[in-house]
């Protein structure tokens, strides 16, 4: 987040592929429903971070996962459609 708003978006994007990799790899027990929906809405805004600095990078096939995969977490928010448009029309 400090890497981004310096304007290296690179730099920010590695932060952020690092979270999302341990990211998918994290679930509490199932009767941790409060830490699991922590830990999702996490990986949701990680995975819209990660779009929008490969959008700014033009890495349109990596915007485009990551847009996915936050609309995989929750398929009404409107920050992924609208990461994963600009990623369509990158490619």
């Amino acid at each position: 987040y400090i890497e981004w708003h310096k304007g290296n978006a690179e730099e920010a994007l590695s932060s952020w592929r690092q979270a999302d990799e341990y990211l998918r790899n994290v679930k509490l027990p199932d009767e941790d429903e409060g830490g699991n929906k922590m830990i999702e809405d996490l990986h949701l805004v990680i995975l819209k971070n990660i779009a929008q600095a490969a959008i700014q990078l033009g890495s349109w096939t990596e915007a485009l996962a990551a847009a996915d995969g936050a609309l995989r977490i929750d398929d009404q928010d409107h920050k992924a459609w609208f990461r994963r448009a600009c990623a369509l029309e990158g490619l």
